[in-house]
């Protein structure tokens, strides 16, 4: 057997294993497009900064916090996935601000909305049609809705986008409490109490992931 035709007998005898790991290749390329193309979003993780002065605190989502920030104005920062499908409209947080801590521990993963004083249908609080909240509204019965539309609605505000992804903000830099506004520099309160949800799969429960508990220590 010459030269070439050994090749040949090599290419024959590699051809199924080079197959089939062409096919793992591209299922494993196919798998990943379509997770992050708009197959698996109840996986969907976004991210949420904490905003002070130009520095920068990532929150860890899902969890309960504790965080230390001086009585001046600041803001949120919510980044989402953005798949094939989806609308900066589509990226929605709802976030309450509550009196005392006791009320913050009533809500929980696994509840339905349906049991949460501020969470349950219909306690999202109005807000001007073409602006946003002017106030962060210390409440135990309603909650923040904060979408943007680009049109009518605009309770957050859009800081970029890309193809993967759509980042906004919510800025604080006054108090409603006891039904008198504030600015943040001038309250007496010392603590903010704060739940914040972001429903990635649009259904009537809080599920694993989806509610941030924030204890904010104004100093």
């Amino acid at each position: 057997m010459n030269f070439i035709n050994k090749l040949k007998s090599i290419e024959k005898a590699l051809l199924p294993f080079c197959s089939f790991i062409s096919f793992f290749v591209l299922l494993s390329l196919g798998a990943a497009s379509c997770a992050f193309w708009g197959l698996h979003k109840t996986d969907a993780v976004s991210n949420i900064l904490f905003v002070q002065d130009g520095h920068e605190y990532k929150v860890k989502e899902g969890g309960y916090e504790v965080i230390e920030v001086k009585k001046a104005p600041f803001s949120f920062y919510f980044t989402f996935p953005r798949f094939e499908d989806t609308q900066i409209s589509d990226c929605v947080v709802q976030l309450a601000a509550v009196t005392k801590p006791e009320i913050l521990e009533q809500v929980a993963v696994n509840m339905p909305l349906s049991q949460v004083e501020f969470f349950s249908p219909a306690t999202g609080m109005a807000a001007p049609r073409y602006g946003g909240y002017e106030y962060l509204y210390i409440v135990n019965d309603a909650h923040h809705f904060l979408v943007y539309d680009g049109v009518d609605t605009k309770r957050l505000t859009p800081i970029s986008q890309s193809e993967r992804q759509f980042k906004l903000a919510f800025d604080v830099n006054k108090l409603f409490v006891n039904g008198a506004e504030i600015p943040i520099e001038d309250s007496s309160l010392d603590t903010l109490y704060l739940a914040i949800l972001i429903n990635h799969n649009n259904d009537d429960f809080i599920d694993e992931g989806e509610l941030t508990k924030l204890n904010i220590q104004l100093k």
